[in-house]
């Protein structure tokens, strides 16, 4: 059967349509998609690819800056220079969808690459010398892309600093990166972790203003932080229930 590369829109990560690369056998096929990015230092490419598990480390074609596959154990394994390394984070599921971005930074050749938004792998040497980004080229006898891009900014909701907050908003919330997952910026007893998930600010104890704390209104008053639902005049919780 010949390598067969198509949009198509039985199996889709969103929207309507995806890449499917299908060699026909167990042999690996390639497909590339070329690029003509603009002049930048630093660029960042992202996808989304369902998690097949290899227990096959594959073979790289030359010359090639990053490279990464899912091994039997459904961990991500990254390049590094010419040598494969396990990298951080979850196992992925065989045939899940997740997603992979990485930054490629040209003046120091080094990469980095995450998955489903958190760092798995960091200071990693480019496997050839090149001096622009030209293609992704995806290699397997039965792969699915989606939502392939090329960009110059760091995407949202990636943290590429080696903790759980995402990099956009621990920019917007404190405009810096040098929070921590357990840190407590704003000393009201919930860490930034936890203000993350709450969607609280985590720079103020009261983040709706009305003269209850965050950690009392989450933990002890199963109130809204982000709602003026407590009267300062009587110290009574305003809650309102739907039927």
């Amino acid at each position: 059967t010949p390598l067969a590369a198509t949009v198509q829109n039985d199996v889709t990560y969103e929207g309507s349509q995806a890449m499917r690369l299908d060699s026909g056998t167990n042999a690996a096929g390639e497909v590339a998609h070329l690029f003509s990015p603009p002049a930048a230092d630093i660029l960042w490419v992202e996808q989304y690819i369902k998690a097949v598990r290899s227990g096959v480390t594959p073979s790289v074609s030359e010359p090639a800056l990053v490279s990464y596959y899912f091994n039997a154990q459904g961990r991500l394994v990254a390049r590094d220079g010419s040598v494969w390394k396990v990298a951080d984070g979850p196992v992925a599921d065989d045939n899940d969808w997740v997603r992979i971005t990485i930054q490629l930074d040209y003046p120091a050749k080094k990469w980095l690459i995450c998955l489903d938004g958190f760092l798995a792998a960091s200071n990693l040497n480019f496997g050839a010398a090149a001096g622009q980004y030209v293609q992704v080229a995806v290699k397997g006898s039965l792969a699915y892309v989606d939502n392939l891009a090329v960009r110059t900014l760091e995407p949202a909701g990636v943290s590429a600093d080696s903790d759980r907050l995402p990099d956009d908003w621990e920019l917007q919330s404190f405009g810096n990166l040098a929070q921590t997952d357990t840190g407590d910026a704003d000393v009201d007893g919930l860490s930034n972790a936890e203000e993350h998930d709450l969607a609280t600010n985590p720079a103020r104890k009261d983040t709706d203003d009305d003269g209850m704390d965050d950690l009392t209104e989450t933990r002890d008053l199963g109130t809204n932080p982000r709602l003026a639902d407590f009267d300062r005049t009587t110290n009574v919780a305003l809650v309102v229930r739907g039927k």
